[in-house]
């Protein structure tokens, strides 16, 4: 009995040592902390697609991640917060303005040089990137220091104009011969007229305004003459050029004769009852509030196949109308985009997943899609699409394809052809790239004026650019503010570095 006493510590001995070694490595395998965002209610279903990415890459790549998602309404104010009080955060969404965008966040020494380990563990990566768009890093990088990547999908942009089919179709309205936003005008005036519950079109950006103007970097009165601008990466700064007119000289956009006509424009439709209400307030983006029968149609800034993507997040038929397009451009490059924050201690765990989200197609798939067999099935012409019985309500889990990780690399969704990805690779590669591209402001002499001008963006942009306050006052009070904050001071030093960089480049 002694001896089997012994035999039994003994196996005990044996199994706890066993136990212990295993905990010590699994926490001896960094975490990175991914910050990002969904477009609507952060998905039920994330929990089981971190499982099952953490499956892959614990073993390839000896890293793992915490998913923390937070719905886009909220995220810069959340993760502002985060990121000021230091709270973990290895790996952050670079959002297209506003305090998370690229310019205010480098201005704000807030994300990390990875230049060199994108060097060390991003090689996959960047000869992925390099054989699509040439010059690719270079859009996020300033004076040698690489302060994050783009996000990898089409960045060829269209300004559409979207609404819902079933809706068009029952009251007989057509958007298949648009001219100009006098033409838009008159669809509004219909919905409203036939739909009166519902906003006859809904803010473009959160929370925003009914016309998309910079965030596409353009103005649209007439679609044969759209007015591009080159918005130096940054939809929230007060600068550009205008390609119509001297495509080098800096000016001050909310200045400019289009945008005091949109204002004008939007402010007769929010009288006229077609603006949602409460855009100038509203945290959801346009998509939900069609989801939730709030709204009809929205101008949006996407890609070819936005009818497809957009039906698929709705849950009702949407039906397109291509406005315009705009060239490949700094500012397209630097819309969304991910960084590592200057505070991580685990910066080389994250350039090792932004590495293997960017050239494996099971985690690019995983994140955008879900779990096979309960969010997406194969279809027969090898295209994927929801589960029999699975809706766009009911899906545990399901993002938008620009958001997280190679959308080249992604299944095709359904509706699209089955070589979908390979036209819109030719289409990248193909495709006309900005006069002004890879021009990068610095905005290190300027951080204080950037930072009390994105301030003073937030309070005026959204109730001007819905119509919910009347241009004619508001806007003297919004360019006063930009003024006394410094805005002319921040269209000299970008002059001035353009100009640097003009000789520089022979242009």
């Amino acid at each position: 009995m002694k001896y089997l006493f012994r035999a039994a510590v003994l196996v005990l001995c044996v199994m706890l040592l066993s136990c212990g070694g295993k905990q010590d490595q699994a926490s001896a395998i960094p975490t990175v902390s991914v910050i990002g965002t969904s477009m609507g209610p952060v998905p039920q279903g994330l929990p089981e697609v971190e499982s099952a990415i953490n499956a892959i890459i614990e073993k390839e790549i000896g890293v793992r991640v915490k998913l923390n998602i937070f719905e886009v309404g909220s995220y810069m104010e959340q993760v502002s917060l985060m990121m000021a009080s230091q709270e973990k955060a290895d790996l952050v969404t670079i959002f297209p303005g506003g305090p998370m965008s690229f310019s205010v966040m480098v201005a704000q020494n807030q994300l990390m040089d990875i230049g060199d380990l994108l060097n060390q563990h991003g090689q996959d990566l960047l000869k992925a990137t390099e054989a699509i768009i040439p010059g690719y890093i270079n859009a996020t990088s300033i004076g040698g220091k690489v302060y994050g990547v783009s996000g990898f999908y089409n960045k060829v942009l269209n300004e559409y104009f979207l609404a819902r089919e079933d809706i068009l179709k029952k009251h007989n309205i057509s958007i298949a011969e648009l001219k100009s936003l006098d033409d838009i005008e008159a669809v509004l005036a219909k919905l409203k007229a036939a739909e009166p519950i519902m906003s006859a079109i809904l803010p473009a950006t959160v929370p925003g305004g009914a016309l998309i103007s910079m965030d596409g970097g353009c103005f649209f009165e007439d679609f044969a003459h759209p007015i591009l601008m080159e918005i130096f990466g940054s939809v929230m700064a007060p600068l550009a050029v205008s390609f119509s007119d001297d495509p080098y000289k800096v000016v001050n956009v909310y200045k400019s004769a289009e945008y005091i006509k949109m204002l004008e424009r939007v402010r007769r439709w929010y009288q006229a009852g077609y603006v949602y209400k409460d855009a100038a307030i509203n945290t959801e983006m346009a998509e939900e509030l069609v989801k939730s029968a709030k709204g009809i149609s929205w101008i949006t800034s996407s890609e070819t196949g936005v009818e497809i993507n957009k039906t698929a997040q709705t849950g009702f038929p949407i039906a397109t109308y291509k406005i315009t397009s705009s060239p490949i451009s700094t500012g397209a490059m630097t819309k969304w985009g991910w960084g590592v924050p200057s505070y991580s201690k685990e910066g080389t765990a994250a350039v090792k997943f932004l590495n293997i989200l960017y050239t494996d197609e099971r985690i690019t798939n995983l994140l955008t899609f879900g779990i096979e067999g309960r969010d997406y099935v194969a279809k027969p012409n090898g295209t994927i699409g929801y589960p029999e019985g699975v809706t766009s309500q009911t899906v545990p889990y399901h993002m938008v394809e620009f958001l997280y990780g190679n959308q080249f690399l992604m299944k095709v969704w359904e509706g699209n052809p089955p070589d979908f990805r390979q036209q819109i690779l030719k289409e990248n590669k193909e495709a006309p790239v900005s006069a002004l591209m890879g021009f990068l402001f610095n905005p290190e002499s300027v951080q204080n004026e950037l930072s009390t001008i994105t301030n003073m963006l937030d309070q005026y942009r959204a109730p001007l650019e819905s119509g919910t306050i009347d241009f004619r006052t508001g806007l003297p009070e919004f360019l006063k503010a930009l003024d006394d904050a410094g805005a002319e001071k921040i269209i000299a030093e970008t002059q001035k570095q353009l100009d640097v960089w003009r000789i520089a480049n022979k242009k």
